[in-house]
């Protein structure tokens, strides 16, 4: 009887490292996505992304989409900051983690270090949730923030 609740914890165990290595491989090909958009300057790239009753909120004053043709909106302001693309544009992941919410929901938290084509550095916070739906994942909330500088050090 132990032999057998062990085996099946292990399987439990097992099922459960399976699903949050795939929701985080999904999480990261959507999110690559969004990269790709803006080094590419390709915002219908990242437009196509949300869900059509998504919401997103930018790191802007005021910038909140209810719907896919307000984040159009904010997708195609944002990206001016990196478009045209140069050579300092870029990104690097500081932190990225995937939590499964249900057979079609992932919940993702990033922090992503990015650079825009005047070479400006900013701390980028973002918290996701995509949607499996039609053979596709997409946005239905998005939201992201930029951290503040650090206070200066006393000497």
């Amino acid at each position: 009887m132990i032999r057998i609740v062990v085996t099946m914890v292990s399987v439990l165990l097992a099922l459960a490292t399976n699903v949050r290595a795939d929701a985080l491989a999904i999480a990261h090909s959507v999110d690559d996505r969004v990269n790709d958009a803006a080094l590419t300057c390709n915002p219908q790239e990242m437009i196509d992304l949300y869900e059509d009753n998504a919401v997103a909120i930018y790191p802007g004053e005021g910038e909140i989409g209810k719907n896919k043709l307000e984040i159009a909106k904010l997708v195609r302001s944002f990206l001016t900051a990196f478009c045209p693309a140069s050579k300092t544009v870029a990104y690097k992941d500081i932190s990225f983690t995937a939590t499964p919410m249900g057979p079609n929901y992932i919940e993702i938290v990033r922090v992503v270090d990015v650079t825009d084509k005047d070479g400006n550095l900013a701390h980028l916070r973002t918290t996701e949730v995509i949607h499996e739906s039609g053979g596709k994942w997409r946005y239905v909330f998005d939201h992201a923030s930029i951290g503040m500088p650090p206070a200066p050090q006393p000497k």
